[in-house]
Formats: structure tokens, C-alpha cells, sequence
């Protein structure tokens, strides 16, 4: 990976090479249609703050669409780098949906759900232009004069039917009360943030219940791991994802399960950036042609490293060579 920051490429861009120049086209829209029989209940959004982040110094509470973080946009769709904020979030969706970026992975977050972001995560929003909903920011040292204990993860899901209607009042009032600034207001903010905590008590509950077994690091990690040493050693042999899980004894789904688990990426997504690590490593240190390397590095052809290169650095393998980086 030190090799890739080097080059300029960036892991969220390595994807299976396509057939047509990324870059020429927008980024996909993640919105999709609901179902005819979707409800999903009313959120009162009063008051909002149109402030920017920077300058905010209580709790404000927003609409989805006057909220934006993020670092500069990279790869090939086009997503916000995660950025670190010292805040807590609270996003609760009402239609639509957002992808919300995170190091190595992102979330979905589709009509009716909420997630809370833990402050010092760093993370980007991108909505489509259906999501609508509320943002409401809990600076950390708010947090503590109030007493509150949150997730220290981030936590995500749909709230259960008890919790909607406290929900629903808790998160507009926090925006009112916006500064503790004496006991009345303590109090106040206590009292709605006990609605919260019990409400993300239970979608950590609930998660932990659905966990599927086979999602622990610690026995993920070590599939993994060899499945990474299998994919160095024999990236040239032109094997398939189904045959390196053949050779580690697994089905191709519990692999890619593994990987997901411990790297927050798939296990193709995987195999395509160490073998792209090697073309590089290949072009800068030795004399051999690209269509050698992309044969030595397991592409089909060289069209194949060339739509690859393309994607992750905006130049084809030659370019990228004679510009010595």
C-alpha cells in the first residue's frame, strides 16, 4: 500500500478495470426506489441551523441537505475522502438514502434508519437528490458536561417501534436546548439523551444478535492473511477468486466474508490491488515490456492493465513509467 500512496493511487479507485474510461461519467446514484407500501414516520425538524460546522458550538440540529463534510473528492466515483470531526453525529433518513464513507469501507444508510457517528471518526456524506432527513451534531465536550455515555461505535439500523415517538421528540428538542449552560439545561439535555442512549442500546443489541459467528476478526484474519500469501505467490498463474478459495479449502463467499471482515473490502477488491502493487512495483524497477508484466501480474492481456491503470492513476502503464514516479 506504501508503494500505491507513492504512485498517487489510491485504494478506493482499484476496481475491476472497465471497459470504458471512468472518468468520463458521473458518479451513480445511489437512491433507490422504495417499496408502494413504504411509511416511514414523520420526523419534526424544528428548529434547524444552517451554521457551518466549524463554527458551532452547541447542539444544532439541520436538514440533511444543508449538511456536507468531507475532504477532497477521489476515485472513480467521485466520493469525499473521510475527514475526521471532533463531533458526534446523529443522522436519521426519512426518504432516500447516503452513502456515507469510511476508511477502507462505507455505509448504507436507506429511509427509516439512523446511524450515530462517534466523535474523532472520520467519515464523508453523499446524498442523492431524494434523501431528506435530519443531521444533528453533539460536540464531545458537550457531551461530557451532560454526563452522557454514548457508543463508542458507530452504530446503525432501524429503531424499534417503542423508540420512534421519543426519537422523534428527543433529537428537536436536544436543538432547542443547543448549549448547556446551568442544571435547568443539563437536566433538560439528560433527560433527551436517555431517549438516544436507549434507542442505539438497542440497534447495538440488536446487531450483536445478527452477527453472523464467522464475522470475528480474530478468525477471520487468518484466511485472509493466506489467502493474500496465495494471491502473491500465484497472481501470474491467471487463477480465479473461485480457485484461490478452492486451494484454501473455503467457498468463494466465506473468503470474500473474511476479507470484508478484517480489511472492509472484498476479497476481488483485494486481488486487484496486490496485483496492480506488483505492475507497479514491476514498471518502476525493471526493463520488461507491459505486455511481459501484464502477463506476469495475471491480466488477461494488456488492454486489461492498461483499463486498470487507467482507473487507479489516470494514465496508462507506459505513461505511467516514463513519468518516474
Amino acid at each position: 500500500m506504501s508503494r500505491l500512496r507513492k504512485a498517487s493511487v489510491a485504494a478506493s479507485a482499484i476496481q475491476a478495470p472497465a471497459r470504458r474510461d471512468p472518468r468520463k461519467f458521473a458518479a451513480p446514484d445511489p437512491d433507490a426506489p422504495l417499496p408502494a407500501n413504504h411509511a416511514t414516520p414523520p420526523v419534526e425538524t424544528r428548529p434547524f441551523s444552517a451554521k457551518p460546522i466549524s463554527s458551532l458550538r452547541g447542539m444544532v440540529l439541520r436538514r440533511l441537505s444543508e449538511f456536507s463534510w468531507g475532504g477532497a473528492a477521489k476515485g472513480i466515483g467521485g466520493y469525499a475522502t473521510p475527514k475526521v470531526c471532533a463531533d458526534s453525529f446523529i443522522f436519521w433518513l426519512t426518504s432516500g438514502s447516503i452513502r456515507i464513507e469510511l476508511p477502507r469501507q462505507y455505509r448504507m444508510l436507506r429511509a427509516g434508519q439512523l446511524i450515530f457517528i462517534p466523535a474523532g471518526t472520520a467519515f464523508s456524506l453523499w446524498h442523492g437528490p431524494l434523501a431528506e432527513g435530519v443531521v444533528l451534531n453533539l460536540p464531545g465536550n458537550l457531551l461530557r458536561r451532560a454526563g452522557v455515555i454514548l457508543p463508542r461505535d458507530l452504530t446503525q439500523g432501524a429503531p424499534q417501534r417503542p423508540d420512534l415517538a421519543p426519537l422523534r421528540g428527543a433529537l428537536p428538542r436536544l436543538g432547542q436546548i443547543g448549549r448547556i449552560t446551568d442544571s435547568a439545561s443539563r437536566e433538560a439535555a439528560r433527560i433527551q439523551f436517555t431517549v438516544i442512549a436507549r434507542a442505539l442500546t438497542r440497534l447495538e443489541d440488536e446487531a450483536i444478535e445478527n452477527r453472523n459467528p464467522k464475522d470475528d476478526p480474530r478468525q477471520a484474519k487468518p484466511l485472509m492473511d493466506r489467502y493474500l500469501q496465495l494471491v502473491r505467490r500465484d497472481m501470474g498463474r491467471g487463477l480465479t477468486l473461485s480457485d484461490f478459495a478452492q486451494d484454501l479449502g473455503v467457498s468463494s463467499a466465506t473468503l470474500d466474508r473474511a476479507c470484508r471482515c478484517c480489511r472492509g473490502r472484498s476479497a476481488l477488491e483485494l486481488l486487484y490491488e496486490l496485483r496492480l502493487e506488483r505492475a507497479v512495483s514491476l514498471l518502476r524497477s525493471s526493463q520488461k515490456s507491459a505486455t511481459a508484466i501484464a502477463a506476469e501480474t495475471g491480466y488477461v492481456s494488456l488492454s486489461h492493465m492498461a483499463r486498470a491503470f487507467v482507473a487507479a492513476t489516470g494514465r496508462g502503464p507506459e505513461a505511467f513509467r516514463r513519468s518516474g514516479e
